[in-house]
């Protein structure tokens, strides 16, 4: 019998001893093992997202079901990582969320956050409306409504503070600057 043979047949005698050690190894060099596993994954960042890739698509059903899986035990983990998310992220939440609008309206054109940024900073924190400074509470609003054929560039959109949005609602621009007093 070979050597390697022999040390294969006590690993199999011995298999809940052997992996009780193991254990053990992994529980006393946790940050070590983890550390090199970082470091493979570092040099080897590539190899690796193309094989998780390849892993994916051959088995797709088996990485669905396990998410949905996943998801179901961890329902208050997410709910609770989504939150801080948004809190953290509140103008990037605003800026997806009008966008997804206006794509199931098929509007034309997209804006990106930063555009929001240095439309925020052209009207200097105010509302382009009332003028008064708003902080983080502001309505990114369409000039001329999605619903009368508006488009969603940034070229359509100003920053409102929430009781001009609101009373601005879908009204075409002029018909609600009347409205306000502000034409004859």
């Amino acid at each position: 019998m070979c050597l390697m043979h022999y040390k294969r047949v006590r690993r199999i005698e011995n298999h809940e001893k052997v992996r009780a050690s193991e254990i053990a190894y992994e529980k006393k060099n946790r940050e070590r093992l983890n550390a090199n596993v970082r470091a493979y994954y570092a040099r080897n960042a590539e190899l690796v997202k193309a094989l998780a890739k390849d892993y994916k698509m051959r088995n797709a059903d088996k990485v669905k079901a396990y998410m949905s899986q996943w998801r179901a035990r961890n329902e208050e983990h997410l709910r609770r990582y989504r939150r801080s998310y948004r809190e953290r992220n509140i103008e990037a939440v605003r800026v997806r969320v009008a966008q997804r609008r206006a794509m199931r309206r098929d509007a034309e054109g997209r804006y990106t956050l930063d555009e929001i940024l240095e439309l925020r900073k052209k009207q200097k924190g105010r509302c382009a409306a009332c003028f008064k400074a708003f902080w983080m509470s502001y309505h990114i609003d369409h000039v001329m409504p999605l619903s009368k054929g508006g488009g969603n560039g940034i070229t359509n959109i100003q920053l409102l503070c929430p009781p001009c949005n609101l009373s601005k609602g879908a009204k075409d621009p002029i018909d609600w600057a009347n409205q306000r007093g502000l034409l004859l």
